[in-house]
């Protein structure tokens, strides 16, 4: 039996792949948002700036073929599975390698994931000081008490 996945074709008109950037960038909005990550530079002004569009279709335009194509790959990894490293990837791509541009625009995580992670390396240290100091104290008392 065979699977049938449907892929769409590559885009590589700029007006297209402009639009498919453009919807991305809102979803990635949306994305930090409603998981309160934080936000190293500026996504909303990166929009807002009527700059921005016009720049990113002249620069999707003057691209290669494969920058294209690999802008496609990494618009659609992240419409697939938004992730973190998606996300930093995807900005990074758009910004560095098509804009050619010096910004830069990081998505951290948020401060309560952050605080977590934090506290369970202390405890990770804790229990293992704690497991250190009871095979201390198994090897000193032996066969006291029996």
């Amino acid at each position: 039996m065979e699977t049938i996945t449907e892929t769409k074709p590559y885009i590589y008109e700029a007006k297209g792949l402009e639009k498919e950037v453009q919807k991305t960038i809102e979803k990635i909005q949306d994305y930090v948002k409603d998981n309160d990550y934080q936000v190293e530079g500026d996504i909303s002004s990166l929009i807002k700036k009527g700059l921005f569009s016009s720049k990113l279709r002249i620069a999707i335009g003057n691209a290669s073929k494969s920058k294209k194509k690999k802008l496609n790959k990494r618009i659609r990894k992240v419409n697939k599975r938004m992730t973190l490293r998606g996300v930093n990837l995807f900005f990074n791509f758009v910004l560095k390698k098509i804009l050619e541009s010096k910004e830069k625009i990081k998505v951290l995580l948020s401060i309560k994931e952050i605080t977590i992670q934090d506290k369970r390396k202390k405890w990770k240290e804790a229990r293992d000081i704690s497991e250190k100091l009871l095979s201390e104290y198994k090897e000193e008392k032996g066969d006291f008490y029996k």
